[in-house]
This record gives C-alpha cells, sequence and structure tokens, in this order.
C-alpha cells in the first residue's frame, strides 16, 4: 500500500526542494517517484527511501508515489499522488566580500 505525506504545497525555486515526509506505505520494497516534471527517481530494497526534487520551472505539477513489492514472483504494486505548487521567488543571496570602491569610501550607506 502506497502512501506518504507533504507539509510543501507550494514549492519556491530555484533553492527550495521538495522533499515528501512520512513515507508511510506498508508491505512495499520498491519505491518510483514521478516527479510531474519528466524526472523519475527509483529507490530500491535496502536504500534510503527520502528522497527530494528541485524543480525548474513554475506550474502545478503530479507527485506520484508507486510503491511495489515482489511477492512469489508476482509484482504487486499500488500507487497515490498530491499535487504541488512550484512558483518562482526562491532566496536572495548577498555576497560575503565586496571589491572597494575606488572612489573612497561612501560613509557606510548602499547605493543601489
Amino acid at each position: 500500500m502506497a502512501d506518504f505525506r507533504s507539509k510543501q504545497d507550494v514549492i519556491f525555486i530555484p533553492d527550495q526542494a521538495f522533499r515528501p515526509i512520512n513515507n508511510s506505505s506498508t508491505f512495499t520494497t520498491d519505491f518510483l517517484w514521478d516527479w510531474g516534471d519528466g524526472n523519475i527517481t527509483v529507490v530500491g530494497p535496502g536504500q534510503n527511501p527520502f528522497v527530494q526534487h528541485f524543480y525548474e520551472e513554475e506550474g502545478l505539477y503530479r507527485v506520484l508515489l508507486t510503491a511495489s513489492t515482489n511477492y512469489d514472483g508476482i509484482i504487486c504494486s499500488d500507487t497515490t499522488s498530491v499535487i504541488v505548487d512550484v512558483q518562482e521567488g526562491g532566496f536572495t543571496r548577498t555576497p560575503n566580500a565586496f571589491t572597494p570602491s575606488q572612489n573612497g569610501p561612501r560613509g557606510g550607506a548602499f547605493d543601489p
């Protein structure tokens, strides 16, 4: 049975990753994450089922989890999904080093 949760309804690109939490799928050994943007992550038996994904474009995406297991040669699988809203508006980075002005100091003020 496939089951996961997410606290993230909105993701801000380019810096924020979508991180599904609480993968509580039961009786499964393999996970296929379809991120809805053409990218897929496969997590096999014994691998860490906690994944993350960085989107590159804005939009609404359906994140689909297919959880499966091999039971006596028969592949059993189940799927579940959530919708994530990806928007532009990531973090602003400020440099921690500056080139001194050749005209001398400006009195500590910043003039964009």
